[in-house]
C-alpha cells in the first residue's frame, strides 16, 4: 500500500515548487522535511506544477497523506476544475504512470524489485547516484546505478530496471523467478564488468551489489531446475 502527500518546498535558487511524494508509510519526515533534494533522493516523486498551473493547486490538499483513491480523486479534481488545463486526459494518464510506480522504499526491502518503463523512474533518481557504470552486453546497452541504499541495473532495449538492497535477506523468489534466461545472463556480464572496473571496484557498494547478484543468479538456477 502507498501513500501521497503534496509538499510546497523551495528550491536552492529560490524558486517554490509542488511536490507530490510517494511513500509506504506516513512518515512524519516526508511531512516536516524542508530539503527539496534530501526528500527527492529517498521517495519516488512528481513535480506537481509540471501537470497543473500552481493558481489551481488548492492549498487543501497540501501536507496531509492520502491513500491511492485519494490521491487519484484529487488530482481528477484538480485537473477538470482548471480550464489551463487543455489536455487533460493526457495529464490524467502521467498522474496514473506515476500512481503504478514501485516507491523508492521498495527498493530498499525487497529484492529484486523489476519495473517497466525503467528510463523514467532512472532519470528522477540520477541527482542522488553514488557511482555509475555503463556496458553494452547482446547489442544493448545497460547501465549500472549505485546509491547509497540499494543499487539498480537499467536495460535499454527492454527498458527495464532492475533494483535490489545491499542484501540478499529480503530475496523474494517470486521476483527471482520472474527473470528471463536473457535478464540472468545480463546480470552475470554485469558481475563480470564491474569486478574487472578498477575505478568501481573501490566502491563498497559495488562489491555489496555483486555480491547480490551472485545470490539472485544462484537463485534463479535453482529456481530453473
Amino acid at each position: 500500500m502507498a501513500f501521497y502527500i503534496v509538499r510546497r518546498l523551495r528550491e536552492p535558487g529560490g524558486r517554490r515548487r509542488y511536490v507530490v511524494f510517494k511513500v509506504t508509510v506516513k512518515d512524519g519526515s516526508v511531512r516536516r522535511g524542508t530539503s527539496l533534494s534530501g526528500l527527492c533522493s529517498r521517495y519516488n516523486y512528481e513535480y506537481l506544477d509540471e501537470l497543473i498551473p500552481r493558481a489551481c493547486i488548492s492549498s487543501r490538499y497540501l501536507g496531509r497523506f492520502m491513500d491511492e483513491r485519494e490521491f487519484v480523486d484529487a488530482m481528477k479534481e484538480l485537473i477538470n476544475g482548471c480550464p489551463a488545463v487543455l489536455e487533460k486526459g493526457r495529464v490524467m494518464a502521467r498522474v496514473l504512470r506515476f500512481v503504478r510506480e514501485p516507491a523508492f522504499e521498495e527498493f530498499r526491502s525487497r529484492c529484486p524489485v523489476i519495473v517497466s518503463g525503467g528510463r523514467r523512474l532512472a532519470r528522477k533518481m540520477l541527482p542522488s547516484v553514488v557511482t555509475s557504470y555503463t556496458g553494452y552486453y547482446n547489442r544493448s546497452y545497460w547501465r549500472f546505478y549505485a546509491f547509497n541504499d540499494y543499487f539498480c541495473v537499467h536495460i535499454e532495449s527492454s527498458d527495464v530496471l532492475l533494483c535490489a538492497p545491499y542484501s540478499s535477506e529480503t530475496l523474494d523468489p517470486g521476483a527471482v523467478a520472474s527473470l528471463t534466461r536473457d535478464d540472468v545472463a545480463l546480470l552475470g556480464h554485469v558481475i563480470a564488468m564491474l569486478s574487472t572496473s578498477m575505478s568501481m571496484k573501490r566502491f563498497k557498494h559495488v562489491t555489496l551489489a555483486i555480491s547480490v547478484c551472485e545470490e539472485i543468479i544462484k537463485w534463479a538456477r535453482l529456481l530453473a531446475l
